[in-house]
């Protein structure tokens, strides 16, 4: 009587085995993401004289010189979760990343105490208020830009004497 033949048997469990080593390698290379610390502060966008406009726009979050945050605007719709009072009007929510070594930081980005300065490109508007960056709180802050940003133009010329 023959023997019962092992190699396929060998060769499932060197699969496996390979399986296991090759998936393992890759969970360790990826790492484990931290936990979140941005700051994510939501409310009103206003002008002085009421809603933005155009309504949806980009909105940045800069802490240290630096963008650590950008969303849109959007006018706010009747609905679970809306206040009755925000209905309406212009609002934002913006995850502004913090500073650290977790794989959703941005190096340079807030860390708690940094102020957080907000701005419109498309209307060249920095917000009045400055809040604090706080790690990991979502909170309320109403936005009121009435700060234009000075344009400013720059000409080159072409010098003939190769000075830069």
């Amino acid at each position: 009587m023959p023997l019962p033949r092992k190699r396929p048997l060998i060769f499932v469990t060197a699969a496996l085995i390979l399986g296991a080593a090759v998936s393992g390698a890759i969970a360790q290379a990826q790492g484990t993401p931290g936990h979140p610390d941005a700051y994510v502060p939501y409310g009103q966008v206003q002008t002085g004289a009421g809603n933005i406009s155009p309504p949806v726009q980009t909105i940045l979050a800069i802490v240290n010189g630096k963008v650590c945050g950008m969303d849109q605007t959007l006018i706010a719709t009747a609905g679970p979760g809306t206040p009755e009072e925000e209905v309406g009007k212009t609002v934002y929510s913006i995850e502004v990343k913090a500073e650290g070594p977790n794989v959703f930081d941005i190096p340079g980005c807030g860390k708690p105490g940094d102020t957080v300065v907000f701005y419109l490109p498309v209307l060249g508007r920095l917000a009045d208020q400055r809040v604090p960056f706080k790690s990991a709180v979502i909170e309320r802050a109403n936005l009121t830009f009435t700060t234009v940003l000075p344009h400013r133009v720059i000409n080159p010329s072409a010098a003939k004497d190769g000075a830069q």
